[in-house]
């Protein structure tokens, strides 16, 4: 295979090779090529976005600060809740046009990729590919990225900050965090139930206080963003029926419960 054919299938699938024989076999210096190509298409694609005038002037931190204290306070005990919330915040990340090819050199070739194209979607950019999956944020090497977009206020059904967030519970650690020695997760959820309990926070974070059972179950249902095969959407409707007699701690608690295997 040419470099070309090697580039070619990367950007198409964000799959990273695996023959690098093309850059005989210095892994290194290929990915360092892939990474310059991925910059070069995002810096292009972004100066003519039409949503590229439409930065939100906030200051990042306070946005995560406010978003996710709810969430936090609800899913954990008090003290972690507060020393979580200073330590998460750092850990939002906003990428933008200018900070990408910075941001990408903590993430490997195939996340990269992903949050290329979660900035160019959010800009009305062009994606990296036609089969580029719809991505709002993207959780990975322990911190969650966001687009300049998620800083702006949360629709009825969609807060980027929140769902990203709750993937990083479910990713890090107390001992990652420096806060012990306890190296399971913060909130140990079942791998299939990762997405579900994201969108199980990310709902219940964005209900309007009173008829939430009726707005934020039934919207949530329905919500044309949560067609995501990922999604246990039988779960995820337990999650937030949950939430809506116990609130935050019987959210967590369903998504928790052991999974009843079905029966012939």
């Amino acid at each position: 295979m040419a470099r070309s054919e090697a580039i070619e299938a990367f950007l198409a699938t964000g799959l990273a090779p695996t023959d690098w024989s093309p850059w005989d076999g210095d892994i290194d210096r290929a990915e360092a090529t892939m990474r310059r190509i991925l910059v070069r298409i995002v810096v292009h694609r972004c100066e003519g976005a039409p949503l590229r005038g439409r930065m939100p002037e906030v200051d990042p931190a306070e946005v995560v600060l406010k978003r996710v204290k709810p969430m936090l306070v609800g899913l954990l005990p008090p003290d972690e809740a507060e020393a979580l919330t200073r330590l998460l915040r750092d850990r939002v990340c906003v990428v933008t046009p200018e900070s990408y090819a910075t941001d990408i050199t903590r993430l490997g070739l195939e996340d990269a990729w992903s949050l290329a194209n979660v900035l160019l979607e959010d800009l009305g950019a062009p994606p990296i590919s036609d089969d580029t999956p719809q991505l709002d944020g993207l959780c990975a090497a322990g911190r969650a990225w966001v687009p300049p977009g998620g800083l702006r206020a949360p629709t009825r059904t969609t807060d980027v900050v929140v769902h990203e967030v709750a993937h990083l519970l479910h990713t890090l650690s107390r001992s990652d965090l420096g806060l012990g020695t306890d190296s399971t997760p913060l909130v140990p959820v079942p791998p299939p139930l990762y997405e579900s309990f994201a969108y199980a926070c990310e709902l219940w974070s964005c209900r309007d206080g009173d008829g939430v059972r009726c707005s934020v179950v039934t919207e949530a249902m329905h919500a044309a963003h949560l067609m995501d095969v990922r999604v246990d959407h039988e779960r995820l409707g337990s999650a937030l029926e949950a939430a809506a007699d116990h609130g935050w701690r019987g959210l967590m608690d369903d998504v928790l419960r052991p999974r009843v295997a079905a029966t012939a």
